[in-house]
């Protein structure tokens, strides 16, 4: 299990760094946008990064690549596949979130993997081909879990401040 937690922060990274650089090839595929919020406990949290994963025979259409969008400070995402905000082919998906615990470089996560995997989705969503409102993911903690990191407490751990 561990490993694929490390596999899935990986390929999460990797998609995040490539789509913030513009750097992703096109594939020729029609993509459609898509727009959700996620709550932790009714509220909203920053820096949550939503994997959306296609389902079954649907895979082949995805070219390998996986939509992700990581929350704003009110909990609104967009899904990106190969480049910023360009959304996700129509399809049936499995929906994971990932919550680092550290941001730099993503560490961690303080969901315990409880909503990270794709074989066992905690939610499932449909992309239309259209543009899709996906509605809110209201996910839970439990009040023994970890504390959000504290923004100051984790610059000051910054060696390179």
């Amino acid at each position: 299990m561990e490993m694929k937690l490390a596999q899935w922060m990986g390929v999460s990274l990797v998609a995040i760094v490539l789509i913030g650089c513009g750097i992703c090839p096109r594939d020729g595929l029609s993509k459609y946008p898509l727009h959700g919020k996620a709550l932790i406990n009714g509220a909203p949290q920053a820096c949550i990064v939503a994997r959306f994963v296609l389902s079954g025979e649907e895979k082949t259409k995805s070219s390998g690549r996986y939509p992700v969008g990581v929350t704003d400070a009110n909990g609104e995402f967009r899904l990106s596949t190969n480049g910023t905000e360009d959304g996700a082919v129509a399809g049936e998906y499995a929906v994971t979130f990932l919550w680092p615990e550290r941001k730099d470089p993503p560490v961690g996560d303080h969901f315990r993997v409880a909503y990270s995997q794709a074989d066992r989705p905690p939610f499932r969503a449909t992309v239309n081909p259209e543009k899709n409102e996906l509605g809110t993911y209201d996910l839970e903690m439990k009040e023994e879990s970890p504390t959000p990191p504290d923004p100051e407490r984790e610059r000051l751990r910054d060696p390179n401040n």
